[in-house]
């Protein structure tokens, strides 16, 4: 929506600025940037979501080279949430982990600016272990965000 809006304004803008005053071709410049907005609305986001999608399975085929299982290994840190996966390790400043979210698929960590982190209860031994972990996230990510403010 906002792709459409700000599309039909720089089209209306640069056909007001080529009509030097004509009310009519204004007219028809405002209609022309309202129906090119509504199309651009309605095609940017479906063509965009199947781009991104496209790209991430790439990456993921590539990086996993289609394993059909990628372990994850996650710790909870003092000053920091990190990952490793694949050789690649990831640490996240508890700063910057926005929300701990306990869903019936596991813990979502949600990073900024917009990643996900799902670790899934699967993972854990007993629901004992999963509330823990679950607990220790919170309090740590709302400690730093106490201490940081």
């Amino acid at each position: 929506m906002f792709v459409g809006a700000c599309f039909a304004a720089a089209m209306f803008f640069t056909i007001l600025q080529a009509s030097h005053g004509d009310s009519f071709a204004i007219a028809i410049g405002a209609f022309a940037a309202l129906v090119g907005g509504a199309i651009v609305a309605l095609v940017y986001g479906p063509v965009h979501d199947r781009l991104h999608t496209g790209a991430m399975r790439r990456f993921f085929v590539e990086r996993f080279k289609g394993a059909s299982t990628i372990r994850c290994r996650v710790e909870l840190r003092p000053d920091a949430f990190w990952t490793r996966s694949a050789d690649i390790d990831m640490s996240v400043p508890w700063q910057r982990v926005t929300d701990v979210i306990d869903t019936s698929a596991g813990v979502e960590f949600w990073l900024e600016p917009t990643a996900l982190c799902l670790v899934p209860s699967r993972a854990f031994a007993t629901t004992g272990d999963y509330r823990t972990f679950v607990d220790a996230a919170t309090r740590l990510k709302d400690d730093r965000r106490v201490h940081s403010a």
